[in-house]
């Protein structure tokens, strides 16, 4: 009998077109790929130009501040006119974008009054924007941040150091608020809401506060977010005479865990909020 014939079957060969078609679409994946690597380049690129910009005009807003603080004692129309100077140009920093800001904000390496006031200043208004304020509330938020503490220089430093300040010590301290408020109203640049900010940033949600026990509605937003900020950023602070500071984390779980009740719990999610999605 004959044997059956053994059939082999060849593969299918892949037409030339196939092939091309193959090679464009890895062409065009390998490009994608180059284009994004040179996007993200050109990114980080124009981030480290936008970083050096901003820690350079922060320098500059650093010296000017400082340099406003000490005049207003002496001078406050000439320093009022500086302060509404630094607080325009920070909010239009503001209306840009946030990112870089609070970069600047974690760079704690330095000590002096003109960079608290500029850190509750910034922090303000990005909070201040974030709860919807207008432009003017966040006008009038600007100035109130940065002469809140403008009282403290007519505080001797052993006191305003002191961790554990005896009653006569403390009430003296709380005189700042005085201070600071006569030199606003004496440089004749603050509004009534920027005066009343200054006047109730140590007050509390639950009356705790002081100098007058102000307590939930009687505190405007602003009020309440110079408050908090102003707390966080004591907090953080290397000049602080409670010791080391916090790290930013640190001061956002002590303000939510042992102090809500003396904040607006909203605020106080927004801020968490802000500085978790670009952290210090």
């Amino acid at each position: 009998t004959s044997q059956p014939i053994a059939m082999v079957l060849k593969p299918l060969q892949k037409t030339s077109d196939e092939d091309t078609a193959q090679a464009l679409q890895k062409a065009a994946v390998v490009a994608e790929i180059v284009a994004l690597g040179k996007a993200k380049k050109a990114k980080q690129a124009a981030l480290r130009v936008a970083a050096a910009k901003a820690d350079q005009a922060w320098s500059n807003a650093a010296r000017a501040t400082k340099q406003a603080l000490n005049d207003l004692p002496r001078s406050p129309k000439v320093a009022g006119r500086q302060l509404v100077t630094l607080s325009a140009e920070t909010a239009a920093m503001v209306s840009r974008g946030g990112e870089v800001l609070l970069h600047l904000l974690g760079d704690q390496k330095e000590q002096g009054p003109q960079f608290h006031a500029l850190n509750t200043m910034t922090l303000s208004m990005l909070v201040g924007k974030k709860a919807g304020l207008s432009e003017q509330a966040l006008a009038d938020l600007a100035l109130a941040a940065l002469a809140h503490d403008a009282g403290e220089s007519q505080i001797p430093q052993q006191i305003l150091k002191s961790a554990q300040r005896k009653k006569h010590e403390e009430d003296f301290y709380r005189q700042h608020v005085s201070f600071s408020l006569q030199y606003a109203v004496e440089s004749c640049v603050f509004s009534q809401e920027a005066l009343n900010t200054i006047a109730d940033h140590h007050e509390a949600m639950d009356g705790s506060g002081w100098p007058k026990g102000k307590k939930d509605a009687s505190l405007s937003v602003s009020a309440r977010i110079l408050a908090m900020v102003d707390r966080y950023d004591n907090l953080c602070s290397p000049d602080t005479a409670r010791g080391l500071p916090l790290m930013p984390a640190e001061a956002l779980a002590t303000m939510f865990k042992h102090e809500a009740a003396r904040l607006d719990k909203s605020l106080l999610s927004t801020m968490i909020k802000l500085l978790g999605v670009y952290p210090p």
